[in-house]
């Protein structure tokens, strides 16, 4: 084995003294092998060619990321909404469960929550019916739908600095008789 790689060896010695003597420059003859090994020489044009594609591509690439920004900016905004959506639909569903609960324990619920909870979850509503208690004396309770929408009458009050329609005040017995034509008619 030895004998083969000396005579290998011998061979490319040969080779590089016969390039010599025909006068080819070294790196001709020989490829160089490492960094820098490989060369590209490109004209003038060429490379202006390639500078403008680049500088196009930089265009567009700065043009998408501007577009996805404003793209978030409005998926940020339209959060908000989505996240007051969730809020409402986690309180219909807090109050559906309340009313469920109630159900389930044998208590009386009013007619409108039975209705609520029909309308907004009606598999609790199934449930509820399906494992009802029976029990002796049911506790009767205020109705769920009723606070929602005094909570709604309030707040809608209150955004409106509580320009509601005045109370018209009761009438005393001290008028003697309710039969009499008020004022104006």
């Amino acid at each position: 084995m030895e004998v083969n790689a000396v005579r290998r060896q011998e061979r490319i010695r040969q080779t590089e003294k016969a390039g010599q003597a025909v006068g080819a420059p070294a790196s001709a003859r020989t490829p160089v092998r490492g960094a820098g090994a490989d060369r590209l020489t490109l004209s003038k044009e060429a490379i202006a060619h390639l500078e403008e594609q680049n500088r196009l591509f930089q265009e567009r690439l700065d043009q998408d990321m501007q577009r996805k920004a404003r793209e978030r900016i409005g998926e940020e905004d339209s959060g908000d909404g989505m996240l007051d959506a969730l809020a409402e639909r986690l309180k219909v569903m807090q109050k559906c469960q309340k009313i469920a609960s109630r159900i389930m324990a044998g208590d009386k619920v009013p007619p409108q929550d039975e209705m609520y909870l029909m309308q907004n979850d009606p598999t609790a509503y199934k449930l509820a019916m399906a494992a009802r208690k029976i029990k002796k004396d049911p506790k009767e309770w205020e109705s769920e739908a009723d606070k929602e929408e005094d909570a709604g009458r309030t707040a809608s009050a209150e955004s409106t600095g509580g320009c509601e329609e005045p109370a018209t005040p009761e009438p005393s017995g001290e008028t003697g008789g309710g039969d009499a034509p008020a004022e104006g008619e």
